[in-house]
């Protein structure tokens, strides 16, 4: 039992560590690990539910962004720079390499969608099409940005209604109803809300709680498909394994995991890129064979630990530089992605 009670501005290793387990269960999803664990438990295992991960991303997300801007809500142009510069650089170098690699340029409302990053927002289709949710991880913060005082004081009536929306949108994905804008509003939204709930979780992280949790979201990913019902416990069970997330040191903060979680906003993106650039080399599909499949996963990892140090990492400094000259005592925030 570890005592760390949430503050504004925290930064906490094992909810990154969680953060690059869900992106490589994104990764190894598009690239067939259904397939692979059908074969291995001779169909015992159905087709799994690991679309859900970006539901837990935006609870995430939307926890992170509050808790960096409690202390100070920044004005929406600056909001906009700095979160653009966070999610932009390796959304545009991702979805330039897959127009490269297509030889295709997307017909002209689709390219500028993807240039402004609205496409989502504005019901068309993404390049990189796992982008789709940084479209609404862009825009849709800034609702809850300049709601942050309704939130506070009408937290104990919101909370339940934003957890029971976005319950809705998981059964909703799970019987064939996917509801992009409403998944991204309840979700982040929840996240938002979480800040000003965490008092009534009690201060202290609970470590089994933490693991029980999370092996029940992944319960649910595996079995969430041919059990649509199960999919209503994913909020929740994502709301518990953030708020236990905060304790200091567990399997999720070792130095592996951790660096998964660094890189994971690079995995999430540039993955199907990887898979693309590989169809295109072998001339065929390459999710049907292991020995692609794991090239492709090293390939993936690597280049999102290079992304992460030469783009993500130098645009973030990039932002720092930027508003530390017009407000030197302003509160940094820690921006993680997906």
């Amino acid at each position: 039992m570890t005592r760390n009670p949430i503050g504004v501005g925290e930064h906490y290793a094992s909810l990154d560590g969680i953060r690059g387990i869900l992106a490589v269960a994104v990764m190894l999803f598009h690239y067939g690990s259904d397939t692979i664990l059908s074969h291995a438990t001779r169909g015992s295992l159905p087709k799994g539910a690991w679309e859900l991960c970006v539901d837990f991303f935006f609870i995430l997300s939307g926890f992170v962004l509050c808790q960096s801007y409690q202390k100070r809500r920044p004005g929406i142009i600056e909001y906009i720079i700095k979160r653009a510069l966070r999610l932009f650089p390796l959304f545009a170098i991702t979805t330039i390499s897959i127009i490269v690699i297509n030889f295709k340029i997307p017909e002209l409302k689709v390219l500028l969608s993807n240039i402004t990053l609205s496409q989502s927002v504005i019901n068309l289709p993404s390049i990189n099409h796992p982008a789709w949710s940084i479209s609404f991880e862009l825009y849709f913060p800034i609702l809850f940005l300049f709601a942050l005082p309704f939130f506070k004081s009408n937290r104990r009536v919101l909370f339940p209604f934003f957890l029971a929306g976005s319950a809705a949108c998981c059964f909703a994905l799970m019987t064939g109803h996917s509801l992009p804008h409403a998944r991204a509003f309840f979700s982040l939204g929840l996240g938002f809300l979480l800040n000003f709930t965490t008092s009534d979780w009690g201060e202290e992280s609970k470590i089994p709680t933490l693991y029980l949790s999370f092996i029940g979201c992944l319960f649910i990913l595996i079995f969430g498909r041919s059990i649509p019902l199960l999919s209503v416990a994913l909020p929740a069970l994502s709301v518990i394994s953030i708020v236990h997330g905060r304790a200091g040191v567990t399997l999720f903060s070792s130095k592996l995991i951790l660096a998964l979680g660094q890189w994971s906003y690079g995995i999430y993106l540039i993955h199907i890129p990887v898979l693309l650039a590989f169809e295109k080399l072998v001339g065929t599909q390459p999710s049907r064979h292991i020995g692609a499949k794991a090239l492709m996963v090293i390939a993936t990892i690597a280049l999102a630990g290079i992304a992460h140090n030469l783009v993500e990492q130098p645009a973030i400094h990039l932002s720092k530089r930027i508003f530390a000259k017009r407000r030197p005592n302003r509160i940094t925030p820690d921006e993680r992605a997906c």
